[in-house]
């Protein structure tokens, strides 16, 4: 025997104990496809969460315009734009707040633009608004003469 017939049998004997590329490519493939799947669901709740939160603070806002306008015996106004909303007094045009919020966030009026709370906390106009994030809508609804208001999704 020769020593390349020699070297050729030792490699041949040291390759069956390991694992071929392309089974390494296959394991590797199914691992990552493993990990990929909880980070997909994570984005997804993100996306459910970010809108939540930008409605808990719009609600908190309006609370805050409702007793704005009973404490100060002054009408307040809600003003809504692509990306911030804010809140004013319109004899003063004074700015209480004014919010920012993701561009991705969409305000869609079905009957009102502006939401003004009267003197007596209660809002002057009833209507709906739909709010769009990513699929995500929800319709908040103002009641007439109660001050009070709901969001739901849809």
């Amino acid at each position: 025997m020769t020593r390349l017939q020699v070297l050729l049998l030792y490699l041949k004997k040291q390759n069956q104990n390991g694992f071929t590329l392309i089974e390494m490519l296959i394991v590797l493939s199914i691992t990552m496809l493993f990990l990929l799947f909880p980070f997909m669901q994570i984005r997804t709740m993100e996306d459910n969460q970010k809108l939540k939160l930008f409605l808990q603070q719009f609600q908190s806002d309006l609370f805050l315009a409702q007793q704005n306008a009973m404490i100060n015996q002054e009408r307040t106004r809600v003003y809504l734009f692509n990306d911030r909303y804010e809140l004013r007094e319109p004899i003063s045009s004074t700015s209480i707040v004014t919010r920012q919020f993701d561009p991705k966030i969409h305000f869609y009026y079905f009957s009102m633009s502006t939401i003004e709370f009267g003197i007596d906390g209660n809002i002057t106009k009833s209507g709906k608004i739909q709010v769009e994030y990513k699929n995500i809508i929800y319709i908040i609804t103002f009641y007439l003469g109660i001050g009070r208001f709901s969001y739901e999704k849809i």
